[in-house]
């Protein structure tokens, strides 16, 4: 068994065959950037003539090709949730020496010059006698069509099997050593490469799958009336407050200075709300005047918020949770006062479409899957969501 050398490096070759009875295989090679786990690298061979749907050639590497990677735990993986992907290929295709033949002979009349030794560290021979009459540059753009005619069936066939294909191949022919004569002539003791194949060295990576044109719509339709949204944050006094009694204080009113949050649509923060009595933008604890009374904080989503917001894949800022394209999640997160404390209180919130509807408004203890903060801790609360931020939003 010898090596040809194909790629910078040496790898090793199964026993040569006729191209009558062609064999290709495949074998996964390490990727060389081992820290980056969602990549492999895959080498395959396969031995062709110019037309490699000859004998159904082409068929029989795509076989191989998806059977390595389904045997692979990782790759198979990747291909099942349709996140398997070619981003880089390198096609090396080769012809054997020889162009032409005489009269019905097999023997091939006019033998061309080599650019490739059939072994690795061979030397390229010397002219024969009568010197080089075939034409290399014809000859190298035979081995060019081979390879390009494989990869025209590699791009039919494997996106048909899951694996989706981005790469730019870079082709590169040559001209293998066979003795001057085609591979099934050739002197096997001698050259016991084939000089008719095509030498495949590919990168799969494991990238999200991509969304439909439906998401992708769904998107934009969103960024649209997520852009100028207004957000108001408010704790209402005639609304949210029971009266107090001599016996009880009043439940429910606002009285505290431990009301300041970050507001987040799908785990973009949009801005602050203050809510705190004394209206002072510090986490300092306040006193004074109108403690108790109404307290309304409005933030408006800009253009390049809603953009970020509508091409988030995440609902929330802290657990990153998935998200349907298109939809939203509105939350919060309390930020402590000086003492440690943030207000629990349930919120008001408004919500107002850059055109101006108005698609929910009321307290979020109404709404379903609200399930409160708690006086001194500060968790991401999700407040509404997740929902569509051009429709009216329903309980």
């Amino acid at each position: 068994m010898k090596l040809l050398n194909i790629l910078t490096e040496h790898i090793t070759l199964a026993d040569p065959t006729l191209l009558t009875e062609a064999e290709s295989w495949v074998k996964l090679v390490p990727h060389e950037n081992k820290k980056i786990p969602s990549q492999k690298r895959l080498v395959g061979r396969g031995e062709f003539s110019t037309n490699v749907t000859e004998n159904n050639l082409s068929d029989k590497f795509i076989e191989k090709i998806m059977n390595t990677i389904n045997n692979d735990e990782k790759l198979a993986q990747w291909l099942k949730s349709g996140q398997l992907i070619m981003t880089l290929a390198s096609i090396k295709s080769s012809a054997s020496n020889c162009f032409g033949k005489s009269g019905g002979s097999e023997k091939c009349n006019m033998p061309v010059e080599p650019t490739l030794a059939n072994d690795v560290g061979g030397k390229l021979p010397p002219p024969p006698e009568g010197g080089w009459t075939g034409d290399q540059a014809k000859n190298l753009k035979l081995a060019e069509n081979r390879g390009k005619n494989l990869w025209k069936e590699l791009v039919n066939g494997l996106p048909q099997q899951g694996l989706r294909i981005k790469a730019k191949p870079k082709f590169t022919p040559s001209i293998t050593d066979t003795g001057g004569v085609n591979d099934d002539m050739r002197d096997t003791t001698k050259y016991p490469n084939a000089g008719q194949y095509v030498f495949v060295d590919v990168r799969l990576e494991k990238k999200p799958k991509p969304e439909s044109q439906e998401q992708v719509n769904s998107r934009e339709q969103s960024r649209n009336c997520l852009t100028n949204m207004k957000v108001v944050v408010a704790y209402y006094k005639d609304k949210q407050c029971i009266p107090a009694t001599a016996a009880k204080k009043a439940e429910g009113c606002h009285t505290c200075n431990h009301a300041r949050f970050n507001i987040f649509l799908n785990g973009v923060n949009i801005g602050v709300a203050n809510l705190n009595n004394a209206n002072n933008e510090t986490q300092k604890d306040q006193t004074g005047s109108g403690r108790g009374e109404s307290r309304v904080s409005t933030l408006i989503v800009d253009e390049e918020k809603a953009q970020r917001i509508a091409n988030s894949k995440t609902a929330l800022y802290e657990t990153k949770t998935p998200l349907i394209p298109g939809q939203v999640t509105l939350s919060l997160k309390g930020i402590l006062s000086s003492s440690g404390w943030v207000h629990n209180d349930v919120p008001w919130v408004t919500l107002t479409t850059g055109q101006g509807r108005v698609i929910y408004n009321q307290a979020v203890k109404n709404q379903a899957g609200y399930t409160g903060g708690k006086s001194g801790k500060n968790p991401e609360e999700k407040l509404v969501g997740p929902f569509n931020p051009c429709k009216k939003i329903t309980t």
